[in-house]
């Protein structure tokens, strides 16, 4: 039980530092501080990517070294849809899509994955396919978040002047 307790204490610490230093630092500062988290702590990197910022714009050499990250990692989805998250939130579309799809591929039941396609479709110009996704979040979330938020995208398209 302490163990859980210290183990719980060492891992707020460790945020409030991300949170507090590193925030607006380099992007790659970010992934080094989130492979460190995941040797020490062995946790995924769900919970790793709580501690970065994507809101920060990245450079084309950290979107390098981010997929050269995914390519080390092949089987580390929860690698992939921290990637394919940070593509998305960095406006990188094409590389959002891609990353969704093989997500999609392994987890077919994941409304975020949905979801996040489905915008990062939208914004890529493909309509059809975002509302087909859009659709599948509806489908497999009923009554969860995902589902309220593609239900009001579905609802701006249909309904442009609202």
């Amino acid at each position: 039980m302490q163990l859980f307790i210290i183990y719980g204490l060492i891992f707020k610490l460790l945020r409030l530092i991300v949170i507090r230093y590193f925030s607006d630092v380099d992007y790659v500062l970010q992934l080094n501080v989130i492979d460190i988290y995941l040797v020490y702590f062995q946790e995924d990197v769900l919970t790793a990517r709580t501690f970065t910022n994507f809101k920060m714009r990245i450079s084309a050499e950290d979107v390098k070294k981010l997929e050269e990250r995914v390519r080390a990692h092949p089987d580390n989805l929860d690698y992939l849809d921290w990637a394919a998250f940070a593509f998305y939130s960095n406006g990188l579309f094409a590389k959002a899509i891609a990353g969704y799809k093989r997500l999609i591929a392994s987890r077919t039941d994941n409304p975020s994955y949905h979801y996040y396609l489905a915008n990062s479709l939208y914004r890529n110009g493909d309509i059809n396919s975002a509302k087909r996704e859009w659709n599948t979040v509806i489908k497999i979330d009923k009554r969860g978040q995902f589902t309220k938020r593609s239900k009001r995208k579905l609802h701006q398209l249909e309904n442009p002047e609202n």
